[in-house]
């Protein structure tokens, strides 16, 4: 994701890591993404929103959820259990 272009990006896995399709991010500043096995999760600074998106090719939201805190600045999927941390509290929440 690029909180500059407000982009999240899927890249070609040829080698190259080329940018195969740019999406619009939900909000002003992404700043993590995680894939959760069926879903692609983001996360907004900005918003302070954890975003579910659509799998069906446009990635729209398919739920927004508030974050714990302030600045969420990172995502991870343990294939159980969403992950967050917050760069305003130095805190890392289990979802």
């Amino acid at each position: 994701c690029d909180e500059h272009a407000n982009k999240i990006y899927k890249h070609n896995m040829d080698g190259t890591l080329s940018v195969a399709i740019a999406y619009d991010s939900p909000d002003e500043l992404p700043s993590g993404l995680a894939w959760g096995g069926t879903n692609l999760w983001s996360c907004d600074e900005h918003a302070n929103k954890i975003y579910k998106h659509n799998m069906d090719g446009t990635l729209s939201v398919a739920i927004a959820y508030d974050s714990p805190d302030e600045l969420p600045s990172g995502l991870a999927w343990d294939g159980t259990n969403l992950w967050s941390c917050d760069g305003s509290t130095d805190k890392i929440y289990k979802h």
